[in-house]
């Protein structure tokens, strides 16, 4: 069976560069590095009430009606019923539809029906402020075009899965639609498989979310919209929750549930509206009746903006999945976690992303977490980690920078076999953070890229029984299988490589690689086990010229010591470097 998709469209935005600042240098950073520190959506005391639910008729005969003060789930609430079923679809259409504080609001579930259909063919964003729900196990999928807003205490009463999207419309397996934005074009007589969601030409409005968004263990959450913002939670234990924000027209391809199966847009960092004051997610929130508080207006369709949380863990099962997708991803001190017993998979995808905060795939066993991205800036936590087996894994794939800061920390520890670390395929790779792979015995690490630059770094792929593996800018002797080879490759004297056995076990491998020019002035390490082991591999080297002001140790107290390598075409023995050079 087939799925659904959304479609988008959009104006220019401009990169701009933004200064890193350190206490010995400035860094730059081209990209489209955009600040902001707080987001608070609450509902202003003086704002007079929204328009509620208004059925607009366009079903006819099959219109929907609401009943006030229905008894459903142990409470009070509005019951929508009536609605055009089509075999185990039942479609809804509203003039508008707002939810008060307090309120709760149900769809009537009748038996057979799988899917609920919701869409706003009016002209006014959706404010949900109360308690969204379906009295059954059917799941919801949400449209109004105009924006969706849920405010601080918002809920969802939802069994089964849902999506909130601003798309035009829902595609279906037959080449019909149900429109949002002309639903006189809906035919509904022989709708059939859901495919997907469409967007159309025009910028596309906002989903806000502000409160408590949670399903059940197992189901899919699925907000879609121009700029996705969450300032509150999101959670899914063990299921899966996918925020994307489309920067232009396009197509978001479902599954039955509404998981997001892909999505083909055109995510370009020279396009993308730019949102000001007198438009976007600015007026989307004023039309709703909500005040933003310290809310960016530099924004760019197509960002996906995380202060909150988003939450996927699972302390009984697997961490499940979170995806991300976006022109631009900003975690501002908020949380990604996809932890479980086994740690789940986290997916990001973007044309930059930022990361203040932390993005977690923990568990006994370490899960997965993988970033697809052209510029990349890391202020703080990737983890994979696994406390009771081994550590998962996280690739990072760029094609133009990564910068991460002194206070980065990428790890993939196991208290089994340490996972793998790897960034790889872009032009410029520099780091002051610090990167694990420790465990019984030592993982992987492979940085990769066109320019290197480890500045303050702590890398360390150390284990009990046996010491990992260290690549940086390449394999032994520039033998590098699926990555190329660095042009240049600098490791400052504050960075440590590390990949010693420990206890009773060898040295691992470190390798310093570049095509053109190595400049090392750290410490690389591979020593063998205090108790028993052989010292390992060490190689600072490459095609061309070689400046080493550092220093190797491969000994091994009890065993062979192993080997320091050192292979350039050129060769400069520098011993005049003072210990906070190249400092970030």
């Amino acid at each position: 069976m087939s799925s659904p998709f959304f479609e988008h469209s959009i104006g220019v935005t401009r990169p701009y560069v933004e200064p890193i600042q350190s206490s010995k240098h400035r860094y730059w950073w081209l990209g489209w590095v955009s600040v902001f520190t707080s987001l608070t959506v609450f509902i202003s005391q003086d704002t007079p009430l929204l328009a509620q639910i208004t059925p607009d008729h366009t079903l006819e005969a099959e219109s929907s009606v609401v009943t006030p003060n229905a008894q459903v789930r142990g409470g009070l609430a509005d019951l929508i019923e009536g609605g055009a079923i089509r075999e185990a679809n039942l479609f809804h259409s509203f003039q508008e539809f707002n939810i008060e504080a307090g309120q709760r609001v149900y769809f009537a579930n009748p038996v057979g029906i799988e899917r609920i259909f919701s869409r706003v063919t009016g002209n006014n964003p959706s404010a949900i402020l109360g308690t969204l729900g379906v009295n059954g196990g059917a799941n919801l999928f949400f449209l109004n075009p105009n924006g969706i807003i849920f405010g601080e205490n918002a809920q969802l009463d939802i069994q089964g899965s849902f999506v909130a999207s601003t798309a035009n419309s829902v595609g279906f397996e037959d080449g019909s639609s149900f429109s949002a934005t002309h639903p006189e074009d809906s035919s509904l007589l022989t709708i059939s498989v859901p495919l997907g969601l469409q967007y159309g030409q025009e910028p596309p409005a906002g989903v806000v979310n502000g409160g408590n968004l949670a399903l059940p263990e197992g189901e899919n959450l699925t907000l879609v919209g121009g700029t996705v913002v969450n300032s509150g939670q999101i959670s899914a234990p063990g299921g899966t929750i996918s925020l994307t924000a489309v920067p232009s027209q396009g197509l978001i391809n479902l599954d039955l549930t509404g998981g997001v199966t892909s999505v083909d847009l055109p995510f370009n960092p020279d396009t993308g509206e730019v949102l000001s004051a007198a438009s976007g997610l600015t007026r989307l929130l004023e039309k709703a009746g909500l005040t933003p508080a310290n809310i960016p207006i530099d924004f760019n369709l197509g960002t996906v903006a995380i202060l909150g949380s988003v939450d996927t863990a699972n302390p009984l099962g697997s961490g499940g999945e979170i995806n991300v997708t976006g022109n631009r991803i900003q975690l501002l001190n908020g949380a990604i976690d996809a932890s479980g017993v086994t740690g789940g998979e986290i997916n990001l995808t973007s044309t930059f992303v930022e990361n203040r905060g932390q993005i977690r795939a923990d568990g006994e066993r370490g899960g997965s977490l993988k970033i697809k991205v052209s510029n990349f800036l890391d202020t703080g936590v990737l983890s994979a980690t696994g406390s009771a087996g081994d550590g998962g894994t996280i690739q990072v794939d760029y094609q133009g920078t990564v910068i991460q800061t002194a206070n980065a920390l990428t790890a993939v520890t196991g208290s089994e076999k340490a996972g793998r670390i790897r960034f790889q395929g872009g032009r410029v790779f520099t780091t002051s953070g610090n990167l694990q792979a420790q465990g019984e015995l030592g993982g992987e690490i492979q940085l990769f890229g066109q320019r290197l630059q480890l500045l303050g770094t702590e890398v360390n792929a150390s284990g009990n029984s046996g010491g990992g593996a260290i690549l940086v800018g390449g394999d032994y002797q520039g033998n590098t299988v699926g990555a190329e080879n660095a042009d240049y490759t600098l490791v400052n004297h504050g960075t440590r490589l590390e990949a010693d056995g420990l206890r009773v076990g060898d040295g691992g491998k470190v390798i310093v690689w570049a095509d053109g020019e190595t400049d090392f002035y750290g410490s690389l390490t591979a020593r063998g086990g205090e108790l028993g082991g052989n010292g390992g591999l060490l190689e600072v080297s490459g095609k061309g010229s070689l400046v080493f002001g550092g220093w190797g140790d491969a000994s091994a107290a009890n065993g062979v010591a192993g080997e320091l390598l050192l292979d350039p075409k050129n060769i400069t023995i520098d011993t005049g470097v003072t210990e906070n050079s190249f400092q970030l």
